[in-house]
């Protein structure tokens, strides 16, 4: 009976509470209407400035932003410069970076996540006196009031309370205790993270949570969303690649070049190698300085990968060797499939181990991956045929498994470039390859593939062939000699048969033709002399001719080397 007594009581202190904002309100709507009779001159104006005297604080929601978003408060005077928050300040120039990361207005995300449990508080903020002291406030009353709840008359029940939407500000930080400025961000940092992560004292993800927490700006103009999920994922890249230890750009060596260094208080988009469109990174180029690569190591955070603009995420280690390597490793993060953006990704040179990731072929968007000179095992899936805008793609010098070309490769309709070379590739190479006929530049040397390629005689725009090191056989098509575009041809070490055509002499933009030990033999086609911009001719074999001066006397021609069956002008040629 007590309980029931209780909750009657409840209810009725809410219904009298709400009639009473209801009562206000029509209060002030009476006040109104008065000073609406009083004035004569500027009626709309003043009208409006009276309506605003009455109207609380908080931001209005705007129409495109949802229920949940609101205008960012304006932070004074035009021309005031006194704010340093990284949040206020212009991104540097570059694509589209000149503009300051935007309220979350207009963000599906924050208008979604404003209605959800985990969503902060609405707060009512002091601001007498030095300390600004927020407490929680409860949802603000609607201009009419609700239907009055009725007492039970048989048993006792919970009355329902009907909570009315509430407009969700965007926040000061001085309205804000450190706590509650940490629970925000701990709450933003969880849409992309896990607490046992965050949690975990030997991860990188927990000290860039505490970077966010006690050493990024105590007072950012504006806890916004966006800007708070980028800094965050932008300190975990350099705590997971042990920035402190980097070669430059790093926190503990401010010189960038004109940069401005990692974990700085400027922007975010003020960062080395960072790039952003409307204050949101659009690509992370760990470019070098001074010929020197940044020095990356460790390996990649999940967190980079779920930047929901970053289009291009290019950290190769730049070398003229091909020996040295970076020093970046581990897998290749499996959230790679879920970047709803990403076009480019390059990882050239480095160390990273494991399969690719078969989420990797979720990510649709991609339309250039570099992966050469690392680790890798496992093989390449037929899942590659989900890439479909997939134009670039090299994962060369891998120690993948022992396994055939995907079939698959033939159904990318706008491949350019393909690198398969030295991973451990066996077998025929699928007809499917016939339909690649958009084809540019491939690269399938240093495998075990075998049988005939015939493959080539569709690619109409090759420019560059290199098949050497394998198991080929047979006749070379006649069409191979007849493609204008080539400039490249390495056969080298295969098993193939016949002679040297009459039609190379077709190829006028020929740089490079390196034929050692292909299984050719026989008498060299005069025609070859005719090859204007050859660069570089290796011709060993079983093979016999000459070399004429022409061809010798070519400005362009820089090394000639032969077999001994084939003559050549004195200090022209080299001869094994």
């Amino acid at each position: 009976m007590r309980s029931y007594i209780i909750s009657n009581a409840l209810a009725v202190l809410c219904t009298v509470l709400l009639a009473s904002n209801v009562v206000s309100y029509q209060q002030n709507g009476s006040y109104l209407r008065r000073n609406e009779r009083s004035v004569d001159m500027n009626k709309e104006r003043i009208l409006s400035k009276g309506k605003g005297s009455n109207s609380s604080k908080v931001p209005k929601s705007k129409g495109k932003g949802g229920k949940g978003s609101s205008k960012a408060p304006k932070s004074g005077k035009k021309g005031n410069g006194s704010s340093k928050s990284p949040y206020s300040k212009v991104g540097k120039g570059g694509k589209g970076s000149s503009k300051a990361p935007k309220s979350s207005s207009k963000s599906t995300k924050s208008s979604k996540s404003s209605k959800s449990s985990k969503s902060p508080k609405s707060y009512k903020c002091s601001k007498k006196g030095k300390g600004h002291g927020c407490t929680p406030v409860s949802s603000p009353s609607a201009p009419n009031a609700p239907t009055e709840q009725k007492v039970p008359t048989s048993s006792p029940v919970t009355t329902p309370i009907t909570f009315l939407p509430t407009i969700t500000p965007i926040l000061s930080c001085t309205e804000l205790s450190k706590v509650q400025k940490t629970n925000i961000i701990k709450q933003f940092l969880l849409e992309i993270t896990s607490s046992d992560v965050l949690n975990d004292n030997t991860s990188a993800q927990f000290e860039a949570a505490k970077f966010m927490y006690e050493q990024d700006l105590p007072c950012p103009t504006v806890i916004e969303r966006t800007s708070v999920k980028q800094r965050f994922s932008l300190a975990a890249l350099y705590y997971s690649t042990e920035g402190n230890n980097w070669n430059f750009c790093g926190e503990n060596n401010g010189e960038c070049n004109g940069h401005d260094f990692f974990l700085s208080e400027s922007s975010e988009c003020d960062w080395y190698g960072i790039t952003c469109e409307d204050g949101q990174i659009t690509k992370i180029d760990f470019e070098p300085i001074g010929g020197e690569n940044v020095g990356i190591r460790g390996s990649l955070p999940d967190e980079i990968f779920l930047l929901p603009k970053l289009l291009e995420l290019k950290l190769e280690f730049e070398t003229t060797s091909l020996e040295d390597r970076g020093n970046l490793g581990g897998f290749l993060p499996a959230t790679i499939g879920q970047a709803p953006n990403l076009k480019t990704i390059d990882l050239d040179k480095h160390q990273l181990k494991g399969p690719i990731p078969t989420e990797l072929y979720n990510a649709a968007t991609l339309r250039e991956i570099d992966l050469d000179n690392n680790f890798l095992t496992g093989s390449i899936t037929n899942d590659i045929a989900k890439l479909v805008d997939l134009s670039f793609f090299t994962v060369g010098n891998n120690p993948f498994d022992e396994s055939p070309i995907p079939a698959a490769f033939g159904n990318l309709p706008n491949l350019r470039v393909l690198g398969l070379n030295d991973a451990n590739l066996i077998g025929a190479v699928p007809n499917t390859f016939a339909n690649l006929d958009g084809l540019r530049f491939i690269d399938l040397s240093g495998n075990q593939l075998s049988g005939s390629i015939d493959f080539i005689d569709s690619w109409s725009k090759i420019e560059s062939l290199t098949i050497d090191n394998n198991n080929f056989s047979g006749p070379i098509p006649v069409s191979l000699w007849t493609k204008p575009s080539l400039s490249s041809i390495i056969l080298s070490e295969n098993g193939f048969n016949g002679q040297i055509p009459a039609e190379i002499g077709n190829l006028t933009e020929l740089k490079t033709l390196l034929l050692v030990n292909t299984g050719l033999s026989g008498l060299i086609p005069q025609e070859i002399n005719n090859l204007t911009s050859l660069e570089i001719l290796y011709l060993q074999g079983d093979f016999t001719g000459e070399i004429s001066q022409t061809l010798c006397n070519s400005n362009k021609i820089k090394k000639i080397v032969i077999s001994s069956g084939i003559t050549c002008p004195q200090n022209c040629c080299n001869t094994i």
